[in-house]
């Protein structure tokens, strides 16, 4: 009974050990998204997998990192980044004015 006790003990310590980390590394994925840094953000969002709304957070950043290529002129990169979130928000639409440019 008592090994049990200790083995719970341990595994609920290691539970929340892991969620704290997920906590850090979502936070500091969260601080690089508000600071544009995308792919950075994006690489951190992507190993906490269903962690939070993660999953989300890679596709607004690769939204956030196609926006920040048109809006600097790099069209031919936007539009590359934009084909692979066609669908989100309003991707189509910045895919056919970088077409246009």
């Amino acid at each position: 009974m008592r090994k049990q006790l200790v083995y719970g003990i341990l595994l609920a310590s290691m539970a929340l050990s892991l969620t704290a980390c997920d906590g850090s590394n979502y936070k500091k994925a969260t601080e690089l998204y508000n600071n544009g840094q995308y792919a950075e953000a994006a690489e951190i969002f992507t190993k906490l997998g269903d962690y939070e709304d993660s999953a989300d957070m890679v596709l607004a950043c690769q939204y956030g990192e196609a926006k920040a290529l048109y809006e600097a002129g790099d069209y031919e990169g936007a539009l590359e980044k934009f084909e692979g979130i066609r669908e989100y928000e309003d991707s189509a639409e910045y895919i056919a004015k970088a077409e246009h440019e």
